[in-house]
């Protein structure tokens, strides 16, 4: 797998590779999204596998259903900024 280029950012928070010093885990992709016309896109691990639909496979070498995730975010608005892309729970204060 190729190195994405430096510009592209994670599908699900929006940040670059190299964001929070990486504490988001790997830098994946490109994945198949099916709402994009087949072109690829980009995740960090943790973000995917923080929501809720995402799993890992049986063998764990993949994951499973990033792009229904990707998806659902686009319909969701976070409760705190009001942005698009909630895919996940978090705690308002």
């Amino acid at each position: 797998m190729n190195a994405p280029p430096q510009w592209t950012l994670c599908a699900f928070c929006g940040q670059d590779r190299k964001a929070h010093n990486s504490s988001l885990g790997a830098f994946l992709g490109p994945l198949e999204d099916s709402n994009r016309s087949g072109v690829g896109v980009y995740v960090h691990r943790d973000c995917a596998l923080w929501s809720s639909e995402v799993y890992h496979s049986s063998d764990g070498t993949k994951l499973r259903k990033v792009g229904q995730a990707i998806r659902r975010g686009r319909q969701l608005r976070c409760g705190y900024c009001g942005e698009r892309g909630a895919t996940l729970g978090c705690r308002l204060d």
